[in-house]
This record gives C-alpha cells, structure tokens and sequence, in this order.
C-alpha cells in the first residue's frame, strides 16, 4: 500500500556575532521551509526515496559585517531509533535521514540531538544590516516501514 507522507521539520536556530571585545547587539533571525515530502512509499520495497526541501535563514537588525548561525534540526515528535529519526501513520513507522549534502553523507542534528549528526554552522554576509541564505536539506527513507510492535496470537489450523 503506497501512501504520501509529510513531514514538519523542528528546527532551532543559535546566532552569535564574533566582536572580540565589544558586545554586539542581537540579531532578529527567523527560519522559514517548506514541508519535506517523500511521496508515494511502497511499504514492501527495501529501496529508498529521497527528496528534498530548502529552508531560508533571514537576519535582521546586524550590526556587523557577518553573523554566524547554527542550524540545528530536531528528533521531531515521533523520537529516533537506531541513528534514525521516525514518522508514524497509525500503527506503521518510516524511518528516516536528513543530511546536509546527498543522502547518506553528513547526517544533520544538532546539539540535543546526540546520535543525529551535527549542527549545520553557517556564516552570513550583511548588506544593509539584514542577511540571508537558501539551504538544502535532504531526506531519504532509509528503511521499509514496519508495524510497531504489538503483541498477535497466531493459532494453527487443526488437522
């Protein structure tokens, strides 16, 4: 059974500005994406979907010439198992990854999430005080969805 699945990213951004010695004044930034969607999943099929969506970081109100920034994505609400983060429809389960380059290469976490890979760092360059970037995240379905677990009496026939 085929079926289109969406997925919301949990994201965290941390801005620092690197002033050795004066304090800087703080940054407004926000994060806006569009959903990652993988589409049509054949449950019985052992190979991989991959997609992606792009998410842009936006910066106001900097006082320098660059801002830094950390991108961190979160487990998201369905938790992760085995180094993977989960999706769940009823009682079925897909696993999956997100990579900052190609699916498979550099897994995309952040600091609270230990086991997903790390935070993506960027450094933006101001013009007129505001600064802003396109970034990439790529997914992939790394593994056939499996029913969770649950307990099913299974009785033979009689002879």
């Amino acid at each position: 059974m085929a079926r289109s699945l969406l997925w919301g990213l949990a994201l965290a951004l941390c801005v620092w500005f690197s002033l050795p010695s004066a304090p800087a004044a703080v940054a407004t930034c926000t994060i806006s994406y569009a959903t990652l969607a993988f589409g049509a999943v054949d449950t019985l099929s052992s190979s991989s979907n991959a997609t992606t969506t792009d998410i842009t970081v936006s910066c106001s109100d900097i006082s320098n010439s660059t801002v830094s920034a950390c991108v961190n994505l979160g487990s998201g609400p369905e938790g992760t198992a085995d180094s993977l983060r989960l999706m769940s429809s009823s009682s079925d389960e897909l696993e999956y990854g997100l990579y900052q380059d190609e699916p498979g290469s550099t897994a995309w976490g952040g600091v609270t999430t230990s086991g997903l890979g790390d935070a993506k760092s960027l450094t933006l360059t101001a013009s007129s005080g505001s600064a802003s970037e396109d970034i990439t995240i790529y997914g992939e379905r790394c593994r056939a969805s499996r029913k969770r677990s649950r307990r099913v009496a299974i009785r033979q026939p009689s002879p």
